[in-house]
């Protein structure tokens, strides 16, 4: 199915993700920073970087390379308020979802971004 970069310095996060993903038989690599991440971007196709807002290093970087620079579908994944996501982020711009109330959403909105890319 789809390959992965999942961009958050939670480990307990990248394994919740995995757990939420597993049966979808997605590849899914990780990456704890923005350094990392745009190593990992750089150097194979993603199709979908799914990135908390809260990563060490400018997460703005990482936004702007996958909007600008690859042909990864950005997903922000959150801990904040959807009306903070929404302030800051255009939802047109970056799909996103918030732990606290749709988690168990995940692989729907993963599977919808893998299909209508």
């Amino acid at each position: 199915m789809a390959r992965i970069l999942v961009v958050d310095d939670k480990e307990n996060s990248i394994l919740a993700v995995q757990s939420l993903l597993k049966d979808g038989g997605h590849s899914i690599s990780s990456a704890g920073d923005e350094r990392v991440a745009l190593e990992k971007l750089r150097s194979g196709p993603f199709d979908i970087a799914l990135v908390d807002l809260d990563i060490p290093g400018n997460v703005e970087n990482v936004f702007n390379y996958v909007k600008d620079e690859s042909s990864s579908t950005l997903i922000i994944m959150s801990g904040f308020s959807g009306e903070y996501v929404r302030d800051t982020y255009s939802k047109e711009d970056f799909p996103y979802f918030h732990w606290k109330y749709h988690g168990e959403r995940l692989p729907s909105i993963i599977n919808s971004a893998f299909h209508s890319r």
